[in-house]
């Protein structure tokens, strides 16, 4: 149960450290945005300064002005293509927050579902120790009053007992041992009770 909880978590801090990559993309993506409308504002005046100039030369049209109008003319032609770049990325940028707030919302939803299992499995924990404890009262008593012995060279389950004034079966029966037989440098339970 504990390995169970401690994946769970993992699990948890990992979705969560996707979630936050996720809102730091998306944040990324707002602020490139505002620079990119920025920027296309700014050549939408450009531009329409530019407009200004060229209507007022061909108000006065002079052997100067037709030079000047053409040089106008041509870069108002650069800045009208640069503005619908602008206006693409803006637009891929758009895309691009929409599929990350998404995938934020769905990531959300998992944390959500997640944090719920955890608590349906923290619920059901309780349940199945309210549930033991009621069906065998004397054994949980005995599982939460234990000491710790770890075996020695030329220790037997029998002189254990012995020397703790218990029964061999209450040995087996809190540690699960099916047999008699023990390895030195095991730890076994010892109900501490019965000292």
């Amino acid at each position: 149960m504990q390995w169970d909880k401690r994946h769970s978590d993992y699990a948890s801090d990992e979705v969560r450290m996707e979630l936050a990559d996720v809102r730091h993309a998306l944040h990324n993506s707002n602020v490139e945005m505002e620079i990119l409308e920025e920027k296309l504002q700014k050549q939408e005046q450009v531009i329409a300064s530019l407009k200004k100039q060229l209507d007022a030369n061909e108000l006065s049209k002079n052997s100067a002005s037709v030079t000047q109008q053409a040089s106008f003319v041509k870069r108002l032609e650069l800045l009208e293509k640069f503005q619908e770049k602008l206006a693409a990325d803006v637009r891929q940028m758009n895309s691009q927050a929409s599929l990350a707030l998404a995938k934020l919302q769905t990531i959300e939803q998992q944390v959500a579902a997640h944090d719920g299992r955890l608590e349906e499995v923290v619920k059901l924990k309780s349940t199945l120790t309210s549930i033991s404890k009621a069906i065998n009262p004397r054994s949980s008593s005995l599982e939460t009053s234990t000491s710790s012995y770890k075996i020695k060279q030329g220790d037997s389950l029998e002189k254990i007992a012995r020397a703790h004034r218990i029964s061999v079966d209450a040995i087996k029966r809190i540690n699960g041992l099916d047999s008699d037989k023990i390895i030195v440098g095991q730890e076994i339970r010892i109900p501490s009770d019965a000292n």
